[in-house]
């Protein structure tokens, strides 16, 4: 048989969501389709596959197969740090607020910014205040990934 294939990569770092869709071209009667010399299958869609390099076969109704590799990439894991300069007083007693900086790295940019648990996000990588809280902070990148 003569095939070509067509796939998705994986959307965040260490995820499973990469497809493999295989197109027969040329060949005999019914086709089976094999992934990484797993069980044979009727289906031309693999789902949820992982990063890595992919053994994909094609076998016609006459036993003859051929083979092709397929190569599923992901993005760079998604990972944050944050800069704090602290809650303080100032001159003459007056308060200087505290600012909360986060620097987002790998995944796919751009990336949101949330300072309340994931409840909303921003563009904004940035958070003031004159009161010390506890801040949980979460990055999301274009693909939905979070850190």
């Amino acid at each position: 048989p003569v095939f070509t294939t067509v796939h998705t990569n994986v959307s965040c770092y260490g995820g499973t969501d990469g497809t493999i869709t295989v197109n027969v071209s040329s060949g005999t009667g019914l086709y089976e389709y094999q992934l990484d010399g797993g069980v044979f299958q009727s289906s031309n869609v693999f789902t949820g596959v992982a990063a890595g390099l992919h053994k994909i076969k094609v076998r016609d109704g006459k036993s003859c197969t051929k083979d092709a590799d397929v190569m599923i990439t992901e993005p760079n894991i998604l990972n944050a740090t944050a800069t704090v300069t602290q809650l303080a007083c100032g001159a003459g007693n007056v308060p200087v607020k505290a600012v909360v900086t986060i620097t987002a790295a790998g995944g796919t940019a751009p990336y949101e910014y949330s300072f309340d648990n994931g409840l909303n996000y921003s563009s904004l990588d940035t958070y003031e205040s004159y009161v010390g809280t506890t801040l949980n902070v979460v990055v999301r990148d274009a693909k939905g990934c979070t850190y």
